[in-house]
């Protein structure tokens, strides 16, 4: 946990401090740190559907971790859902920086 608190400090100053000189590599690893970061959460969220599902349903514990794996990600179809977590700071700088280099890439 204080690795990956040291990990989004970090990209957060790089942004803030050097968002014109981000490159494709450090972009891609602060969305990796979005990720990480929105599945530390989802994760505790999933067991308990899982607990839940093979309790209330009565189905295998496979079933139900192959029914939660997708829980809180985008789901697209008749209606596109943001996924769960996308709003957290490190996601948003994430976010940012992304859009910021497809308009600027290589600066």
């Amino acid at each position: 946990m204080l690795r990956l608190s040291l990990v989004i400090l970090s990209l957060f100053l790089v942004v803030n401090a050097q968002a014109s000189h981000l490159s494709d590599d450090e972009v891609a690893a602060m969305e990796r740190a979005c990720d990480e970061a929105r599945q530390s959460r989802l994760d505790p969220q999933r067991l308990v559907l899982i607990e839940k599902c093979m309790h209330e349903q009565g189905k295998s514990q496979a079933a139900c971790e192959k029914q939660a794996a997708n829980y809180g990600e985008i789901k697209t179809g008749g209606i596109r859902t943001l996924g769960k977590y996308y709003d957290l700071p490190v996601c948003e700088e994430a976010y940012r920086a992304r859009k910021h280099y497809k308009m600027n890439p290589g600066r």
